[in-house]
Parts: structure tokens; C-alpha cells; sequence
């Protein structure tokens, strides 16, 4: 991670699936991003968590934000699927 940091390379979060219509995150998600914040090199408050849910057409996305210690939702997002129709 510090060659990519070095190289202007910046992990700011991650995001992923799952098969929820209200997606939250799982203790393994939530000890994921702590670990990834203690362990990486950056200059950063805190990282981006992204979670799609895939169990129902419309777009619902969990977003927090983590820091080694805690972990804040911004807000659950739900867009109706006709939207994108």
C-alpha cells in the first residue's frame, strides 16, 4: 500500500454487495475497514463504505464513513427503479 500511496495512488474506501433491499454492514465489514485504516499509509479522517443492496430493483446504498476506532452512516439511500427507466 505505501508504494501505491507513493506513486499518488489513494485508497479512500471500498464498496461492494448485498443481497439485502436495506443493505447494512456486517461485523466482518466493520472490523474490515478499521483494520484497513490502521494499516494503510494515508493522510486521511476516515475511509468511504459503500453498500449496494441487490435484493429488490430500486438502488438502496448504505454510505459511512470509518476511522480506526468508529464508524458513522451517512445516510441510507433508496432510488425508486423507475428513475433510471
Amino acid at each position: 500500500m505505501a508504494k501505491a500511496y507513493g506513486r499518488g495512488q489513494h485508497f479512500l474506501g471500498e464498496w461492494h454487495t448485498h443481497p439485502q433491499s436495506d443493505p447494512t454492514p456486517s461485523a466482518c465489514d466493520l472490523q474490515s475497514m478499521a483494520e484497513l485504516f490502521v494499516r494503510s499509509v494515508h493522510e486521511l479522517n476516515f475511509f468511504v463504505m459503500i453498500i449496494v443492496g441487490n435484493s429488490t430493483p430500486d438502488l438502496s446504498l448504505w454510505v459511512s464513513l470509518h476511522d480506526a476506532s468508529s464508524s458513522h452512516q451517512l445516510e441510507l439511500v433508496r432510488v425508486p427503479a423507475s428513475t433510471f427507466l
